[in-house]
């Protein structure tokens, strides 16, 4: 497998769109383009998994720093093209993103996960967080 992971430009974003969307099918390309600007602001960026010119995976992180948590790299969107899934791709991003999470000094990884996603992050030494998630939706 011939596959380069790494930050994705501005210019390459709307290629990337259909992975996100994938992803968030409650989003379309404009509105992806559109949140993930407003994030970038707050240091979300994209990383994303080419084969060749053509994207396969794409995941969007933070660098965080909590009180509770400490330092790390908050994963919010990790997603392999469908037909691609199964051949290692995911495996080799959260790779890269644990090492890229050392290069910046964190101390970790969080993200959240989809129910079938479980066992898959589990392999790789994730395991569950006892902190549940609260929320309030306005506006």
């Amino acid at each position: 497998m011939d596959l380069e992971i790494r930050l994705a430009v501005r210019s390459e974003w709307p290629q990337l769109a259909k992975l996100a969307c994938d992803l968030r099918p409650h989003l379309d390309a404009s509105a992806f383009l559109e949140r993930a600007g407003f994030q970038e602001l707050y240091g979300y960026q994209l990383h994303a998994a080419f084969e060749g010119r053509n994207p396969v995976g794409l995941m969007g992180v933070r660098a965080c720093c909590t009180l509770a948590r400490g330092t790390f790299l908050q994963i919010d969107d990790l997603v392999v093209d469908e037909s691609r899934r199964g051949a290692g791709i995911g495996r080799h991003m959260m790779d890269y993103a644990e090492a890229y999470a050392g290069s910046l000094g964190l101390g970790a990884l969080y993200l959240e996960a989809r129910p079938t996603a479980i066992g898959f992050y589990e392999t790789l030494g994730l395991t569950h967080h006892p902190s549940p998630v609260m929320r309030k939706v306005f506006g």
